[in-house]
Order: C-alpha cells, then structure tokens, then sequence
C-alpha cells in the first residue's frame, strides 16, 4: 500500500507528463499551420477548461491503472458486553 502522499505525487507526476505531451502537440501543430485561433476570450476558455478536465480524466484513469483501490480488511463483530448494571441479577 503507498501511503497518501506517494499516491498524489504519482498524480500529479502523471498530470505533468500529460500535459508536457499536449504542450508538444500543440507546438508541432501549430509549426505546421494548424494552430487554433480563437474569436473571443470566451472561446478560449471553453477551450482551456475542456482540456483540463480531458487531463483530469486521463490521469484519473492512469492513476487508478496503476494504483488499484486498496483492498478492506474484513469487519470484526463487536465482542462488547452490556454496560454494567448494579440492579440486574448476577451473570
């Protein structure tokens, strides 16, 4: 099991790769002419926002290939008695 902090920088370790690649492919399309022109700000940050949950969503899915739910221990059945009682009859 990793503990909480191994697993969110695995997180964000993957969220950087991610993104490092979209960077790229946005560079070489944009070197071959293929860039995106925006019309309004609006525009944009519909853009911007659709690419960062396309980036949540990957690194959600990679994160859970690579770090799979860890799994429960079984529940243990109370062995707790009935508080004590002065009035009631002894046991």
């Amino acid at each position: 099991m990793t503990p909480a902090g191994a697993t969110r920088t695995l997180h964000d370790q993957a969220k950087l790769n991610w993104l490092r690649r979209a960077v790229q492919q946005g560079l070489d399309e944009i070197a071959r002419g293929q860039g995106i022109e925006f019309t309004s700000m609006a525009q944009w940050e519909e853009e911007i926002q659709r690419t960062a949950e396309e980036a949540s969503a990957h690194t959600a899915r990679q994160a859970a290939e690579t770090n799979p739910p860890a799994r429960r221990a079984p529940r243990r059945t109370s062995t707790r008695r009935a508080p004590f009682d002065p009035l009631s009859p002894a046991r």
